[in-house]
């Protein structure tokens, strides 16, 4: 029961059992600092005496961008007490994270080593020192169509030459660190801000419109930081952003696990808790699969290891079917976001790992002006387009842009394009945002007409990314792109790579 079940941005939570998977869940979040959260109604018979605890974070990034898998900080071994419940304390929490509390059999009892926690800090951007900008109070719990800020209130009219909005951040080594700041740009085009280090400059970034200027995302960049204080400085170069906050944790290589026992199943596996230390381990028969929802923060290729598995297992990912030896990774090109990967038994797999930032080695990008262009289709001039130059929108029957592009080998590859639009409608709402999605064709050869919609990027200079995985056969290919239903978005280039790298 929630300690203000009627109170908004207080704690709150619901919880599941799953006899069939020997686990309990609960999903909690609302509150900072420290609470501890109670499951009552544990039943021994199905979970024993002495249960695993995992709780795990989903940091909250804003209202846009994907966000990675729940990291895990803690896991630890708790007795179920003799009225049914277990208390699993929750430390350092922050009002705006989710936490997942998963119960699972603890074999012999056994205390499973602590996970490895890299360290992490945030700073709010109400707390800095602001030169040339706007406090705006956080007011989403008092205003139903405000949004929401990481602390008491975001900084905006971060717009003229004298902006500024200094941080006093603090680091405990010498080391690489991704520097992560929560904005917004409703300008409508990407802006630049100069990033200084105790008054250095250090370079620009880059920050891509929002839909408006409190609807947040991250913008994440790369810094080497020596141990101690800095002052860390974002000073105004073009455009217009707000500020929530900046992050702090270390850049090391990405290694990122995915439970089995708590993904995707289909058929009827079986669940086994017999390894101290692990969420358990998924027992396949023949037409069983599991699934894992795996994300990259961008398009490029991931090693990918099966964990815990006792024989060499088949996973599907866009298409490819790909055999994976026990401890014998796998080099797979990833789309920036979601990736379904199924695998099959028969056997049994603890899990997958994966790692890497996204190498874009393997993948051959074709230009905007490598195209052959007809029917009136047209270069136009983008900063923000790869190469400068992208194709302008077009539409018709007659109209087309055709790039040849090459397969190194046979098999299933990814195309990767690059787009960009802002099309909306107007219907009369103010409040609403009207988003409209285009569409167009694209096919290769003269194979079938693959029809691709194209997700509002909020602004004609924000480039994102559409796959589409595709069958070929070694050589090259014509790859044309047509708009016969409406207009097209801006493209500026074409990736195209194997899955299997």
């Amino acid at each position: 029961m929630p300690p203000e079940p009627d109170t908004v941005d207080s704690l709150q939570g619901l919880a599941s059992l799953d006899p069939g998977r020997r686990q309990a869940q609960a999903l909690v979040g609302g509150a900072d600092g420290a609470f501890d959260v109670v499951l009552a109604g544990v039943p021994d018979e199905v979970l024993g005496r002495a249960v695993t605890v995992t709780v795990a974070e989903a940091r909250w990034s804003g209202y846009e961008g994907a966000h990675p898998a729940p990291r895990v900080l803690a896991r630890t071994v708790a007795e179920v007490a003799d009225d049914g419940t277990v208390t699993v304390a929750v430390r350092g929490a922050h009002r705006k994270s989710a936490y997942r509390v998963v119960l699972t059999p603890a074999p012999g009892g056994d205390a499973p080593p602590a996970p490895r926690v890299p360290w992490r800090d945030v700073w709010a951007a109400d707390a800095a020192t602001v030169t040339a900008g706007t406090l705006v109070p956080e007011v989403s719990l008092t205003d139903h169509q405000g949004y929401a800020a990481w602390g008491a209130a975001r900084v905006e009219g971060l717009n003229g030459p004298d902006s500024a909005v200094e941080f006093a951040v603090s680091v405990p080594e010498d080391a690489t660190y991704e520097v992560s700041f929560g904005y917004g740009n409703g300008s409508g085009s990407p802006a630049r801000q100069r990033l200084l280090v105790d008054g250095r400059p250090v370079g620009s970034v880059a920050f891509p419109a929002t839909l408006n200027v409190g609807h947040t995302g991250l913008r994440t960049v790369p810094l080497q930081l020596t141990a101690g204080p800095h002052a860390l400085t974002l000073a105004w170069e073009r455009g217009e952003i707000a500020l929530d906050r900046v992050e702090l944790t270390p850049r090391t290589a990405p290694l990122t696990r995915y439970e089995a026992t708590l993904a995707e199943v289909a058929g009827d596996p079986a669940y086994r808790y017999d390894t101290p230390g692990d969420a358990g381990t998924l027992v396949l028969g023949e037409d069983d699969t599991v699934t894992f929802d795996v994300f990259a923060p961008r398009d490029g290729y991931h090693t990918v290891t099966t964990r815990g598995a006792d024989r060499a297992l088949t996973v599907t990912v866009h298409g490819a079917a790909v055999p994976l030896a026990p401890g014998r990774p796998a080099r797979l090109l990833l789309a920036a976001g979601n990736n379904r990967i199924t695998a099959r038994g028969p056997g049994a797999v603890a899990g997958l790992e994966v790692a890497g930032h996204g190498e874009t080695e393997g993948l051959v990008g074709y230009e905007a002006s490598a195209a052959r262009l007809a029917g009136g289709a047209r270069l136009e001039a983008s900063e923000h387009a790869a190469g400068g130059r992208c194709l302008a929108p077009f539409r018709g029957p007659d109209a087309a842009a055709t790039w040849t592009v090459r397969a190194p080998r046979a098999g299933r590859h990814l195309l990767v394009l690059g787009y960009a639009h802002d099309d909306r409608a107007d219907n009369g709402h103010a409040y609403n945002a009207d988003l409209v999605s285009r569409t167009a064709l694209l096919r290769l050869g003269e194979g079938p007409a693959h029809r691709m919609t194209f997700r509002n990027s909020l602004s004609w200079d924000n480039f994102w990314t559409l796959t589409l995985p595709v069958d070929l056969a070694a050589g090259e290919h014509p790859l044309t792109l047509t708009g016969p239903e409406g207009p097209t978005p801006r493209v500026d280039r074409v990736l195209l790579g194997p899955v299997v790298g």
